[in-house]
Order: structure tokens, then C-alpha cells, then sequence
């Protein structure tokens, strides 16, 4: 098997590679209780999490000395319920900026979690978009 150069035939540069101090995203999916939360607590301290779930208390279980600052529940509206769907973003995406902006203006690199994301998205897609 020849060694073939992906980004010369993608006509792509390679990103260079990631080293300790750079930012990383990290996407983690799976299906209810396939360890999705579990997984998100192993990341560096400090964590903060935006919760829609209320798992966090018994997943910190596992995790003894953990320190994790906490936002939320934000609570998802059926659809139709705008007014509480739109009040639910508002709040989730001004705790959200002023956190980042807190934590920029200190200096402080930390790990933030969303669990779950695919509900911070229902819940923006409820209180914005008008259909």
C-alpha cells in the first residue's frame, strides 16, 4: 500500500498539529445513558457546565473532588411554548457569553461543557426561529 499525501490531493494544507495550551472542541455523541456526561466530567479543571439534564449530582458521584460550576437546568418547552422557549435561550445565552467573557477577561482557561447540546439547539431554534 503506497503512502499517499491527503493534503496535496485535497489540495488542502495539513493543520498543524495540536499541543497542550491549544484550544480544543471536543464533540461527544451517543445515545441517553451511553456515558455522554460521564465522559464530559474527564475533562480539565475548571469545568463549567450549561445543563438541560439534571444528571449532573449522580454522575459527580463518580468523580469525588470534582469541582464544576454549574448553569441551568435550562428547561425545553414543548414546541409552541415560545414565550418560554425564547425566556430559556435568553438566559442560557447571556449566562453562556458573560461566563466566556468572565473567564477571557481573568485569564483563566477552562473546560466548558453543554449537555446537552442537541437541547441548547431546540431550545434556540424554538425562542428565534419563526416558522
Amino acid at each position: 500500500m503506497s503512502t499517499v499525501d491527503v493534503s496535496t490531493l485535497l489540495g488542502r494544507p495539513a493543520a498543524k498539529p495540536w499541543t497542550p495550551g491549544d484550544p480544543l472542541a471536543i464533540t461527544i455523541w451517543g445515545w441517553q445513558s451511553s456515558g455522554k456526561t460521564h465522559q464530559g466530567l474527564t475533562m480539565p479543571d475548571p469545568l463549567v457546565a450549561f445543563m438541560t439534564e439534571t444528571n449532573l449530582p449522580q454522575v459527580l458521584r463518580s468523580f469525588p473532588g470534582k469541582m464544576v460550576t454549574p448553569f441551568g437546568p435550562y428547561k425545553v418547552p414543548l414546541l409552541g411554548g415560545w414565550l418560554e422557549a425564547k425566556a430559556e435561550a435568553d438566559r442560557f445565552i447571556k449566562e453562556y457569553f458573560t461566563t466566556l467573557e468572565a473567564l477571557y477577561k481573568a485569564g483563566v482557561q477552562a473546560s466548558i461543557l453543554v449537555d446537552s447540546g442537541s437541547d441548547i439547539w431546540r431550545l434556540i431554534r424554538y425562542g428565534y426561529v419563526t416558522y
